[in-house]
């Protein structure tokens, strides 16, 4: 857990910001680094005793405004830009370095779904977007504003619209490639 809170917060630097140490501090207490660590928080505590996992989830949705679930399996490096409003759900994979932003909701079609997607490492979703149901995101795809996903997309592409269709290729890259 130690080590993904930390590669969360080399990846949740603010930009144009010093590298050095007081600079690196004031990061920590963001909002957005605060939703990440709850959420990994819950999780680790999820894992032992499902309540108290739940308990931390709850607590995180009041501070920051965001409602991860502690089941959800996020690789390191998450951003959440501005967490009020992410909605990320039980049965959802998320790859390493992804950038979320505000109101992008992830998770199953229906209650009764048991499926849920899985989004490739450096990916970023834009505000408002949704990815529903049994879908893969490819490594390095980028979701447009408001576009909702609901199939499989290839690695590298940039999809928009309602129902998200393939506009391009993207080219997000990791910054370091070790988160």
């Amino acid at each position: 857990m130690l080590e993904a809170i930390f590669c969360d917060w080399q990846r949740n630097a603010i930009n144009g910001r010093s590298s050095g140490l007081s600079s690196r501090l004031a990061d920590i207490g963001t909002v957005r680094f605060v939703a990440v660590v709850l959420f990994r928080v819950s999780q680790a505590l999820g894992r032992r005793w499902g309540p108290l996992g739940s308990a931390v989830k709850q607590i995180n949705t009041v501070i920051t405004g965001c409602d991860i679930s502690w089941q959800a399996d996020i690789a390191p490096g998450l951003v959440l830009y501005h967490p009020v409003g992410v909605v990320i759900g039980p049965n959802v994979w998320i790859g390493n370095d992804v950038t979320i932003q505000q109101g992008v909701t992830i998770g199953s079609r229906s209650p009764a779904d048991v499926s849920g997607p899985v989004i490739g490492a450096g990916c970023q979703l834009g505000a408002g977007s949704r990815v529903l149901g049994d879908v893969v995101l490819g490594n390095q795809c980028t979701i447009g504003a408001n576009a909702v996903v609901l199939k499989s997309l290839p690695d590298s592409v940039s999809a928009v619209g309602i129902p998200a269709s393939i506009v391009g290729f993207s080219m997000n890259v990791s910054e370091d490639g070790e988160c």
